[in-house]
């Protein structure tokens, strides 16, 4: 039933996502074409006494435009994602949506499973836009630019090294970790939204967006306090450990454990209160 669950919220939104992403990929090509025309061709433009000058002012709009545009996309598909699930589950088809014969967690969880998957598409798509717009909107001849594809060949030439040493200094797990840490965050951040939003439409009877909107604004100062908490408490433990602090490794790996652990059960506690709010304490219209 899982599977089938979350089939019905890929089909449900793959739709309109998909919109949002060939509009962005077909942003960042326009984009991308009217860098390339500025870089090759923006000096001449300017020193033309004909109506091409003209040109300028719509083409730097369009690059502008186009960085923003890509930008916007990531926000706008974590913020339709979030509407749709309020929408699905607190509103008047909340009623169809919990008179399936299907365990609530199951609902939360092909919810929050096809969130983090269109996360991370939407950023992978984001990011290949920047570095198209970077790679051959700023080429002079040939598809790229050869001068920043050196400069990237060079840069992870260099990580490589630096990555090595710093392996070697920090030890074996220090891989693990930062990976464990990289691997939670979309999962992190997409369960406390989806709680902000189960909390708000649980809590409120009218005004649940605003509701929602006041909640995650709390949740956001609360959870900046904690990881400000997680910052500095690695410091004060590896001082007391090793006073002399001739080594960061303690206290980079102080930081990175509690990190994980801070958002690992933050996200484990959000899961279980949603589900628990979802399953006793539903407040349908």
């Amino acid at each position: 039933m899982f599977s089938k669950l979350l089939k019905h919220e890929w089909k449900a939104n793959v739709g309109l996502m998909s919109i949002l992403t060939l509009a962005v990929v077909g942003v960042g090509i326009l984009g991308t074409i009217a860098l390339r025309v500025l870089v090759n061709y923006g000096d001449t433009i300017t020193q033309s006494e004909s109506v091409l000058v003209l040109l300028l002012f719509p083409l730097s709009t369009l690059v502008f435009v186009s960085y923003m545009g890509i930008a916007v996309y990531v926000a706008a598909v974590g913020f339709v994602l979030m509407y749709r699930f309020y929408k699905h589950k607190f509103t008047d088809e909340g009623y169809l949506t919990f008179t399936l014969p299907v365990k609530t967690n199951h609902i939360f969880l092909s919810s929050g499973l096809n969130m983090v998957i269109w996360t991370v598409i939407s950023f992978l798509v984001a990011l290949l836009m920047y570095a198209m717009m970077l790679l051959c909107g700023t080429a002079q001849e040939g598809l790229f630019n050869d001068d920043i594809v050196e400069a990237f060949s060079s840069l992870g030439i260099f990580i490589d090294g630096i990555g090595e040493e710093f392996t070697e200094l920090m030890g074996a797990g220090f891989v693990p970790l930062l990976i464990l840490n990289v691997l939670v965050v979309p999962l992190f951040s997409t369960v406390i939204a989806m709680t902000c939003v189960t909390l708000g439409a649980v809590v409120a009877k009218k005004h649940k967006i605003l509701a929602i909107i006041g909640i995650s604004y709390g949740v956001e100062m609360v959870l900046s306090i904690l990881l400000s908490v997680v910052t500095y408490l690695p410091l004060f433990i590896a001082a007391i450990i090793d006073p002399s602090m001739e080594s960061p490794m303690l206290y980079i790996t102080l930081t990175l454990i509690l990190t994980f652990l801070l958002q690992a059960g933050i996200t484990v506690g959000g899961y279980f209160l949603s589900t628990y709010l979802m399953k006793h304490k539903l407040n349908l219209p």
